[in-house]
């Protein structure tokens, strides 16, 4: 299925940058906080928020940067 691609206005707000062997300039991996072993103040809140509001985003994602612009495209 292709999902078309948007303009992350806030691209770290709930995720964390998942750290790789290798790294890209144009592709970031991203865990949502609320989900593996971290359990701290703020991934406790995005958990609880995603139950309150019923909504099941994915826990992983992958952002494309623009080098050009300097700007997050992702969904």
């Amino acid at each position: 299925m292709w999902i078309p691609p948007r303009e992350c206005a806030m691209p770290f707000a709930l995720w964390l940058s998942e750290s790789t062997l290798t790294t890209s300039n144009y592709f970031m991996l991203q865990r949502r906080k609320g989900h593996g072993g971290q359990r701290g103040f703020s991934s406790m809140l995005v958990g609880t928020l995603d139950n309150v509001l019923d909504t099941k985003p994915s826990p992983y994602r992958i952002l494309h940067l623009q080098p050009s612009t300097g700007l997050y495209y992702g969904e």
